[in-house]
């Protein structure tokens, strides 16, 4: 194994005990909007706004030819 397969096998083997402690000592409230993608909102708090899909493809788009000249240039 390499340095940054030690490095991410590392940051998993602590990612869920530390969900597990968090559960435990502030209550589910992290754990179920995990697995769900869904956090229900205090009422003071207005939902945020979702951006436009066209800047989510642009920002794909931009990321696809970063990668490619990375992929193609390291």
């Amino acid at each position: 194994m390499n340095w940054m397969e030690w490095h991410v096998l590392i940051g998993e083997t602590l990612h869920v005990p530390l969900i597990v402690l968090y559960t435990v000592a502030k209550g589910p409230k992290l754990l179920r909007p995990m697995i769900t993608g869904r956090k229900r909102l205090p009422v003071r708090i207005c939902a945020p706004r979702r951006a436009p899909p066209a800047r989510a493809l642009i920002l794909l788009a931009i990321s696809a030819a970063i990668a490619a000249v990375m992929a193609n240039y390291l």
